[in-house]
């Protein structure tokens, strides 16, 4: 059995692709990487972001990778959601906010999708350990 076949992805309108490559995060996949960005002010847009989806859609906070780095998993269509909120309040690449005041200044930070088949780290493999054993193990364990 490949863990592939416990996760299925549904395709993309080719407008939400082009969109999300021409905003520079890349095409859509099942893992977003944030960098520059605090939990307090990624986590409000995930859990508004929940609010919407299924219980089988949901993004979540995969990985930390320090104060300022994140892995979010879920499926491309909800994590393109996430980013296109994300957009209202980040920086465009190469703007100048110097003559901006600085409480009307946008945060600075960076989002991409990972080049990837699985929603590694998340919730959505929890089972996959558990069929592997099953059916291509026969239950045996290692």
């Amino acid at each position: 059995m490949q863990i592939q076949q416990l996760f299925s992805v549904l395709a993309l309108d080719p407008s939400v692709v082009q969109n999300s490559i021409d905003g520079g995060e890349g095409q859509p996949t099942l893992i977003l990487s944030i960098n520059g960005l605090l939990l307090k002010d990624l986590q409000p847009h995930i859990s508004r972001m929940n609010k919407y989806l299924s219980n089988n859609s949901q993004i979540s906070v995969s990985l930390h990778n320090g104060s300022y780095n994140f892995i979010i998993t879920g499926p491309p269509h909800a994590l393109y959601g996430l980013v296109t909120n994300l957009r209202k309040i980040c920086t465009p690449n190469g703007s100048d906010q110097s003559k901006v005041k600085f409480s009307k200044q946008k945060l600075v930070f960076s989002m991409h999708f990972l080049v990837v088949g699985m929603p590694f780290y998340s919730q959505y493999l929890r089972d996959a350990a558990n069929k592997v054993i099953d059916q291509d193990l026969n239950g045996k364990e290692l």
